[in-house]
């Protein structure tokens, strides 16, 4: 595969590196090769961490935390997906811990902070997104559609947006009178909790300019 940058893309890289950013970019890789991709990037700040469980997570965030460096800017979250789970890790850990992650970190963020989870499949269904941002008091979370590439920084189907602090599904039966999983994504679409964004919340490149 080819990949071709543009003059006005390349200075926006440049100009978007240069700004100072307060990041966590957590990892959770598969075993092989792509663990030793990760430390290998760490040392560049393109990742804060790689990690096998939720604990060595935490910890990360809880040294962050300690140092006082104020609100992130940005907060990533990277696992697999499977088109039903936001987040999955190669300890064993279940998908909905990925809420120890989020109230830990829940004391430095606001609603400036870019908040994106690139699991594959991410946001094929919406609510594992409006379930995260619940989880964050309402604060807006994004996530990928179809399959994320990490080096080109692309989605096979597009990047969405959602944020809301209620329990939707709970909303969409009071409302509806029945809760379909099939028909979650128009509604909360068409009741604008969530959206469709034009391009990735982040820019990996800068990292390199920190």
């Amino acid at each position: 595969m080819k990949i071709v940058i543009t003059e006005s893309q390349y200075k926006k890289i440049l100009n978007e590196g240069l700004q100072k950013i307060n990041g966590l970019y957590l990892t959770f890789p598969k075993a092989g090769w792509e663990t030793i991709a990760t430390k290998l990037l760490q040392p560049l700040g393109v990742i804060s961490g790689s990690f096998n469980d939720v604990e060595g997570a935490v910890k990360k965030i809880e040294k962050y935390k300690a140092k006082g460096k104020g609100t992130l800017d940005e907060l990533v979250i990277g696992s697999h997906g499977d088109g039903t789970n936001l987040f999955m890790t190669k300890g064993g850990d279940t998908p909905e811990s990925v809420n120890t992650i989020l109230n830990a970190v829940r004391p430095v963020i606001n609603s400036n902070t870019k908040i994106f989870f690139t699991a594959c499949f991410g946001a094929d269904f919406l609510k594992r997104l409006t379930d995260a941002s619940r989880v964050l008091g309402g604060q807006g979370v994004y996530g990928s559609a179809g399959v994320y590439n990490y080096i080109t920084n692309e989605s096979q189907k597009g990047f969405y947006y959602c944020k809301s602090s209620e329990d939707l599904q709970a909303k969409m039966i009071q409302k509806e009178g029945s809760y379909d999983s099939s028909k979650f994504n128009k509604w909360v679409l068409d009741n604008g909790y969530c959206k469709k964004v034009d391009k990735s919340p982040i820019n990996w490149v800068k990292n390199l300019f920190k």
